[in-house]
């Protein structure tokens, strides 16, 4: 997937207004945290991003009081944990990727 700059500007903005509060990590390692922490870059928004649909087709588990989402890529088993309301997230990332249009991606979307 070709990212814009402006995309990437764009994501940066939806992510402090919508989803700032939710942080989400891979293994152990932070990819997403506050608002004024985040930074999307071109390199690694595909892993975000499929770490997000994987999560919207339903691969999920319970942790604490939160949700971990679980997708194969890249040759190797990516972790994702995202505290929160499964459902607010859930319509944070449709608001998201709406705003950025990713066409390609509207078919993945649940809508319970």
């Amino acid at each position: 997937m070709k990212m814009a700059i402006d995309d990437v500007v764009k994501m940066n903005e939806a992510y402090r207004l919508i989803v700032g509060a939710l942080p989400l990590t891979e293994g152990s390692e932070k990819i997403l945290t506050g608002p004024e922490d985040l930074r999307f870059t071109l390199s690694n928004v595909d892993d975000i991003y499929l770490t997000i649909m994987k999560a919207q087709r339903g691969i999920k588990k319970e942790k604490d009081n939160g949700i971990r989402y679980l997708h194969k890529g890249f040759g190797s088993v990516h972790e994702a944990y995202v505290s929160g309301n499964f459902d607010q997230f859930k319509e944070a990332v449709f608001y998201l990727m709406k705003l950025v249009e990713f066409s390609v991606y509207d078919s993945c979307f649940i809508t319970e």
